[in-house]
């Protein structure tokens, strides 16, 4: 547990640093797809008609993604590319790091396949986590490795359980050093909050309101006729509470009828991703005075 939340840590700590200054639009995960395939498919995948599920473990800085091996957001892959100059019902496979070698397979794209040279990019809808890395289904002798020095990859094959099955946790049957899985995938993190508890303080006429951030990423707040108290930024995803109060007009109508109906917006822009506002309307109260 202590090893994957110093994982977890470090993700977001890296996906802040890189968004620092500018928001992007996505975030791209694995490899550069700068190196050419090489004419072999060890380990694990050389054999045609044998299945095989691969991924990268590790890769030198000059074949990395600009988002790392690993996703730093949560999110969906909208698009991934197999370096491979032609293809034969390959598929995306997204996996999850559990101990060393050990990973769980999570989800699969629909295989692809294309005569080459042309690399092509190939959409889908695939959701991923924080922590979540890529790798390949490979159902034939497809080139899906280059050799990279510096690079190591693992891969499922053995029968009788052959791939790594989404939902199966197990460990690598081999590891290759000094090779790379030509795989990459584009992200876009999720940015809507979601609204959850309420909690009013009729004493003073105020709300708190628990809203559930889904990435590492930077929170504003509008509205008229009423104030939002709540962080700038998140350093990871969670519960934050935002304290609501009503201002001018909508102020005098609570002190005076003990009730107002007040709006307001949270604009949440997640790390590597695009603002969106989420609306939220609710009733403030205020228990009067007895005159």
């Amino acid at each position: 547990m202590r090893g994957k939340a110093l994982l977890t840590a470090g993700l977001i700590a890296a996906a802040l640093a890189a968004s620092a200054g500018s928001a992007q639009a996505a975030v791209t995960i694995g490899s550069n797809l700068a190196a050419s395939p090489a004419m072999s498919n060890a380990p694990g995948c050389e054999v045609d008609a044998i299945p095989c599920t691969a991924t990268n473990l590790s890769l030198p800085s000059a074949n990395l993604a600009p988002g790392g091996l690993l996703s730093p957001v949560n999110g969906t892959v909208t698009s991934w590319k197999l370096g491979a100059t032609m293809a034969n019902t390959i598929s995306l496979q997204v996996v999850r790091p559990v101990s060393g070698t050990t990973y769980t397979g999570v989800s699969t794209s629909a295989p692809v396949s294309y005569p080459g040279p042309a690399i092509p990019t190939n959409p889908t809808t695939v959701p991923i986590q924080i922590g979540d890395g890529i790798g390949l289904l490979d159902p034939h002798a497809n080139f899906i490795y280059a050799d990279t020095i510096g690079g190591q990859v693992a891969a499922w094959y053995l029968a009788p359980a052959g791939p790594l099955a989404n939902g199966q946790t197990r460990t690598a049957d081999i590891v290759g050093n000094n090779k790379e899985a030509l795989v990459q995938a584009t992200i876009e993190p999720t940015n809507t909050v979601i609204n959850g508890a309420i909690a009013r303080k009729k004493k003073k006429g105020t709300a708190t309101v628990t809203v559930t951030v889904p990435n590492p990423g930077q929170l504003s707040y509008s509205g008229t006729g009423v104030k939002v108290s709540g962080p700038a930024s998140v350093a990871a995803p969670g519960d934050v509470q935002l304290t609501v109060r009503a201002t001018g007009k909508k102020a005098k109508k609570l002190k005076r009828k003990g009730k107002v109906s007040v709006s307001f917006g949270t604009t949440f822009t997640p790390s590597f991703g695009a603002a969106a506002t989420t609306t939220t309307n609710l009733t403030l109260r205020k228990k009067l005075k007895k005159k």
